[in-house]
């Protein structure tokens, strides 16, 4: 059965506060012109966590980023390659969005992207609680990072022990 990584930027690749809401806007402008300054301020360490996870685990990671609703799927790509996880990603990388103007709904997200990929064990790492939003997220395992921080080491160890993987393995 594989296993999916629903991952989210915000708080989780990049910590919250590492990008100011006035940078944020003039990225959602001219988004390549703040490529560069957006994938320095991604930690090397959260990178490496996430991979770490993907590796041990064999498993690959869906975006469910409410980026998805801010930036085209290429920009998204290329941001994704340059700090270096896009190679991690599935196939169908992006949960969909639904609405009008399509919006993320991250959990209804999950859900749509599951149903079209029955089989699959899933993990969903979040700074937000998405049991409390659209209905939940089913049996997924879930994991909180501290948005300040992201994906940190502990967060490793704690998502590897709801695999059942020992967290020693991942050294």
């Amino acid at each position: 059965m594989p296993t999916i990584i629903f991952v989210d930027i915000d708080g989780v690749i990049l910590p919250l506060g590492g990008m100011s809401g006035v940078e944020l806007r003039d990225m959602i402008r001219e988004p390549y012109d703040y490529i560069e300054d957006a994938t320095k301020r991604v930690p090397a360490h959260t990178v490496a966590n996430l991979l770490n996870l993907a590796n041990h685990v064999d498993a690959q990671f869906v975006l469910i980023s409410s980026w998805r609703g801010l930036f085209s799927r290429e920009f998204l790509q290329s941001f994704l390659q340059n700090i270096g996880m896009f190679f991690a990603f599935h196939k169908d990388w992006e949960a969909p969005m639904r609405g009008f103007p399509p919006r993320p709904w991250k959990a209804r997200d999950i859900g749509e992207w599951l149903g079209d990929h029955p089989g699959c064990t899933a993990v969903v790492i979040d700074d937000e609680d998405l049991k409390l939003h659209d209905g939940g997220v089913g049996d997924a395992i879930v994991i909180r990072p501290i948005g300040a921080v992201g994906f940190s080491r502990d967060d490793l160890a704690r998502c590897l022990r709801a695999l059942d993987v020992k967290p020693e393995a991942c050294a």
